[in-house]
């Protein structure tokens, strides 16, 4: 495209003469984007001891021949994340009796989901 760009300066002297410029754009080269994953869904936390928990979720764009890699989680005032090569995950180490929200998020090469769902649950008592 091409435009014509006109400057003029004033002051209190007077008005200063135009100055006008044509310039030509270059086209915007379009931005490669990798398209994003669906959301993990349906994620659950299955509480097995005082210490451990087993994340659970589907994931709706999985073959046979691919895997999540990756799942994060915060307890209390701490995070952690944890990679993940199935669509379940052992989390233990964990400290008993406080609440545990996970979230996981799906990463493949160059794409990646949104996280899922917050799956909240409470630990037992030691």
């Amino acid at each position: 495209m091409e435009f014509v760009i006109s400057l003029r300066a004033f002051n209190n002297v007077g008005d200063g003469q135009p100055v006008y410029q044509q310039v030509r754009t270059q086209p915007e080269e379009e931005e490669v984007v990798a398209p994003t994953l669906d959301p993990a869904v349906w994620v659950k936390a299955v509480v097995l001891t005082p210490f451990t928990v087993v994340l659970q979720w589907a994931d709706t764009m999985l073959s046979q021949n691919q895997y999540n890699s990756c799942t994060t989680f915060s307890s209390s005032s701490s995070s952690r994340y944890v990679n993940a090569t199935d669509v379940t995950c052992l989390i233990d180490s964990l400290k008993p009796s406080t609440v545990c929200e996970f979230a996981v998020k799906t990463i493949r090469v160059w794409r990646e989901s949104p996280y899922s769902l917050v799956a909240s649950n409470t630990l037992l008592v030691a």
